[in-house]
């Protein structure tokens, strides 16, 4: 079908008027710009949304026009959607058809990966806060703590795993050489158990700090966890161990005198 003439395109018109799906004129065709402005009078889909508050518009009625337009204009064509009111409350829309790169597949793709974005948002936001939510919680779990100017403390508190200890290890070391601490106490009192790869992790630490120059003191280790330093022959190295944080701050006193 060639649409040459405006004919054609009124003949189809008047048809599917007859079955309600609105009053159909052409008041503008230009074919040699592609171009051309169809007004629906009373469309079926603007009178379906009328008493609803969401309007999706028409898109029955856009891609049947997009389509007849592209066939018989042989250009692929797109329309811009204006709709209105008629002088007597009629709902209107004008159709106003012209040559594109759009296609409806593309926008079809397009708006699917919109959706799935936007269903994948929720999830992510989701994610992102129980992370920044575990990052808390482990910053509160190990706070490192300057008690003097050069002596850090480390109360552990709670299970420590294989990556917990890691976690540890960076952010102690780290701290030690910023703030250039001469000691670093690592107070065992709230962990109850730790495994053997855990308590060998405790042994590395204390070898790392005093690598860096610093001394390392451990205090409130339990019973359990000293039986798994020793079932594995961990060693503290040159570390001092004391029963209490007090005792180990008594002992740094003293021997700053």
């Amino acid at each position: 079908m060639q649409l040459r003439t405006p004919e054609r395109h009124l003949t189809w018109g008047r048809a599917v008027s007859g079955v309600g799906w609105g009053s159909f004129a052409l008041p503008m065709f230009d074919r040699a710009g592609c171009r051309a402005v169809v007004r629906v009078r009373n469309p079926f889909e603007l009178r379906m949304q009328e008493a609803i508050k969401e309007r999706w518009g028409c898109p029955f009625l856009f891609g049947k026009i997009v389509g007849i337009f592209s066939l018989g204009l042989g250009v692929n064509c797109w329309a811009d959607e204006v709709a209105s009111v008629d002088s007597d409350g009629a709902p209107v829309l004008e159709l106003h058809v012209h040559a594109s790169d759009r296609t409806i597949p593309a926008e079809l793709a397009a708006q699917r990966r919109i959706r799935e974005e936007e269903a994948r948002r929720p999830l992510q936001e989701k994610l992102a806060l129980i992370e920044r939510q575990q990052e808390a919680i482990r910053a509160m779990a190990t706070p490192i703590l300057q008690v003097w100017e050069g002596v850090l403390a480390l109360p552990i508190i709670g299970v420590v795993d294989g990556r917990r200890a890691n976690e540890i290890t960076a952010s102690l070391l780290n701290t030690v050489v910023r703030t250039q601490a001469r000691y670093a106490i690592i107070d065992l009192t709230g962990v109850e158990l730790i495994d053997a790869s855990t308590a060998d992790h405790f042994s590395r630490i204390i070898r790392s700090i005093a690598l860096l120059g610093a001394e390392c003191l451990v205090c409130g280790i339990r019973p359990a966890v000293a039986q798994a330093m020793v079932a594995i022959d961990a060693q503290t190295g040159s570390a001092r161990t004391f029963a209490t944080m007090q005792a180990a701050l008594q002992a740094i006193v003293a021997t700053r005198r």
